[in-house]
């Protein structure tokens, strides 16, 4: 019950997302009509407990408040983890639609100046689906306005987002089956890092998860880069990235040990991968880098710089023996 309470907690969180309105007005707002079979305890979005194969239909009743009319484009997403540990409905991530579960009606919508709509998105729970969780949004996003030669003005970006979940009941617990996919050096933003693949394979959500990574030279002890995120929350069956930067240093070639920990209370998922930074991968990925900080190198300059005073030397005493030998 209090894990349930917790995912309940993070869904009414995130169900909205939203750019500051220049003039301070919203410009339209989402209400969820929330169907019979509703969850009680949840009032912010759609939580439901479907059977296998069973359909039905969603409502939401959008409304504009401005003098001016607008359209918006409506759009479902399954849940995503994002690269900050946040679960997210805007179909920003790389993840699997929600094609097979929800199918929305009305894809574009335009409201007129003060004029409310009802729109209808269909839901259908996958006749193979036992227990566990399906968790996804409705996304509403205004789309730009457009001047008179018909090129859209740059205008503030409002979105709104309605959390669905649908679950089985089912007495036994399902068990989260995470996994470390791959990690592999990037350019990341223009800076460098590495970036990691995980994959929850398992239809469960994660809360209040406490991540810690470390990147260490191969058969090295001490830390060269660490990574620290509160409040990190996992959505159900899918894959997800988290990126580890390098604090602007360059990449240097070599083998190296990727560690990482997911952990609350009790519960902890440890991963661990060996990788390798070529020599061409980083040439290419500090070459693309900005504000690289170069110092940490300062070593191999200096090392170069010794080996041109020696060279200088060497040629200096050849020369001299040669004259006195004149």
């Amino acid at each position: 019950m209090r894990k349930l309470l917790t995912i309940l907690l993070l869904l009414t969180s995130i169900n909205v997302y939203r750019a500051d309105a220049a003039d301070n007005q919203v410009p339209f707002s989402v209400e969820p009509i929330l169907p019979a079979n509703q969850n009680s305890d949840v009032s912010g979005y759609y939580d439901i407990n479907l059977k296998p194969g069973a359909a039905q239909v969603l409502q939401a009743k959008l409304f504009n408040p401005t003098d001016r009319p607008i359209t918006i484009e409506v759009s479902a997403n399954r849940a995503a983890t994002n690269n900050n540990g946040l679960i997210v409905y805007d179909g920003s991530e790389k993840v699997s639609d929600l094609g097979q579960v929800a199918t929305v009606q009305e894809k574009s919508i335009t409201l007129q100046a003060g004029e409310t709509k009802v729109t209808d998105v269909k839901i259908k729970m996958p006749s193979d689906f036992k227990k566990g969780e399906i968790l996804g949004g409705l996304y509403f996003l205004q789309r730009p306005e457009k001047n008179d030669d018909n090129q859209a003005m740059l205008t503030n970006n409002y979105a709104y987002a309605i959390a669905v979940r649908l679950h089985r009941e089912n007495k036994q617990a399902v068990k989260p089956a995470l996994s470390l996919d791959k990690v592999t050096p990037e350019l990341i933003n223009y800076r460098t890092g590495i970036d990691t693949k995980y994959v929850n394979a398992a239809p469960v959500t994660l809360t209040k998860m406490k991540f810690h990574a470390e990147v260490l030279k191969k058969n090295g002890t001490e830390a060269l880069y660490t990574s620290d995120i509160e409040d990190f929350a996992i959505a159900p069956d899918a894959p997800f990235n988290v990126p580890l930067m390098f604090d602007n240093k360059p990449l240097e070639p070599g083998e190296y040990v990727y560690r990482s920990s997911f952990t609350k209370g009790k519960e902890k998922y440890e991963f661990e991968k060996a990788f390798t930074i070529t020599a061409e991968q980083a040439d290419k990925i500090n070459g693309e880098a900005v504000e690289l900080d170069k110092s940490s190198n300062w070593w191999m300059y200096a090392i170069g710089i010794l080996l041109l005073i020696i060279a200088g030397l060497v040629y200096y005493v050849v020369r001299l023996n040669k004259k006195v030998k004149e």
